[in-house]
């Protein structure tokens, strides 16, 4: 799992956002590390239980991101539970709490079913193309209507 989907769960999320990692940071103290106790990359990389590759790819990160537009993806977080343990320093020196990601209300109207509820969340969905949330909605509206139970009951 990489930090990016990482910041999504539950257990990578602040109250106030999700976590991002500070990579200029990371590379920073990685250099550091390997500077001041003169460690070959294979060295550091062994102790810190990571491939010498992924290490040289994080120390070498801040530079890389200067020079081009795009997103560097991010070491996952066993990955990065490694390296700030060899490093000695908690996550939270290397990440920081970001902007949390814009919620979309859905306002549900008296009267409406489960199917209209659902494929309101469907069309709200930024991960789904308006076709997409369509064709779920229609799944989801013929297996309810095949599945639920008549309610006897009048609700309050």
């Amino acid at each position: 799992m990489s930090i990016s989907s990482a910041m999504h769960d539950d257990a990578a999320q602040a109250s106030d956002g999700p976590r991002v990692v500070r990579v200029d940071d990371l590379s920073r103290l990685i250099q550091e590390k390997r500077t001041d106790k003169r460690l070959t990359l294979e060295q550091a990389a062994q102790q810190a239980g990571v491939s010498a590759a992924t290490l040289s790819r994080l120390e070498r990160r801040h530079k890389a991101a200067r020079h081009t537009d795009s997103e560097p993806s991010m070491p996952d977080t066993r990955t990065l539970a490694a390296i700030t343990r060899w490093l000695g320093v908690s996550l939270e020196r290397v990440m920081d709490v970001g902007t949390p990601a814009p919620v979309h209300q859905i306002v549900h109207q008296s009267g409406e079913t489960t199917p209209d509820m659902v494929e309101a969340h469907l069309r709200a969905d930024r991960h789904l193309d308006a076709r997409t949330a369509a064709a779920l909605g229609r799944i989801f509206r013929a297996a309810y209507e095949q599945f639920a139970q008549p309610q006897d009951v009048t609700r309050e």
